[in-house]
């Protein structure tokens, strides 16, 4: 088997899958496309850094990132949702505290 080395993998396009998968958060055009698991829309918006690395970047999101964060545009999405959910579940918090705090509540 042919060993893949990840260092290939320009830092930002690393970072930017690991903040997906560890954080939920959004990432480029480029990011998104590979782990939709969409070629032919990843070669369109690669730099040529990244177009350089695709076979480093393909075996990484393959091979080291949670499946359910990523290889279908559904399961990006849904990934994504979660942080968007606790996003507005901690907005949602802050307004109910500063609402309690108007009438009194200590919190």
């Amino acid at each position: 088997m042919t060993r893949i080395d990840y260092a290939t993998i320009p830092p930002a396009v690393r970072e930017a899958l690991d903040n997906h998968a560890q954080h939920h958060r959004t990432t480029g055009d480029f990011t998104t496309a590979v782990l939709a698991n969409d070629l032919a829309q990843a070669v369109g918006y690669a730099s040529p850094e990244s177009l350089a690395a695709p076979p480093s970047i393909i075996a990484y999101v393959w091979h080291e990132l949670p499946r359910e964060c990523c290889r279908s545009h559904d399961r990006v999405r849904a990934w994504r949702a979660i942080e968007a959910a606790k996003q507005e579940g901690y907005a949602e918090g802050r307004k109910d505290e500063a609402e309690a705090r108007e009438v009194g509540v200590a919190v």
